[in-house]
């Protein structure tokens, strides 16, 4: 809860998210003192989110299984039409059975 300028100094950082962890603060420390960073910071918000999780393993070419995303938040709605029956449920075109 200190704040960075109070974090001990250090040469190398590696961080990794979890519930309560503070990555803003973490973000700032980098910025303040330059240590080495192991792994990139700002790509730790990207992990907490399944939609962008996918779509970086999608452009890196790796292979994941048949999903889909209904985004109820979107304005566009296309990205958030379900269906469901008694056998499938269809999201945003893609069928589920």
């Amino acid at each position: 809860k200190k704040p960075v300028e109070e974090w001990p100094i250090c040469d190398c950082l590696i961080s990794f998210h979890s519930k309560g962890f503070p990555l803003d603060k973490a973000i700032q420390y980098e910025k303040l003192r330059k240590p080495y960073v192991i792994n990139n910071l700002h790509m730790q918000y990207d992990i907490q989110d399944r939609r962008k999780v996918y779509a970086i393993l999608e452009n890196e070419g790796i292979e994941i299984p048949r999903y889909a995303v209904l985004d109820r938040d979107s304005p566009d709605p296309k990205h958030h039409e379900l269906v469901e029956s008694e056998d499938h449920v269809e999201v945003n075109g893609v069928v589920f059975n």
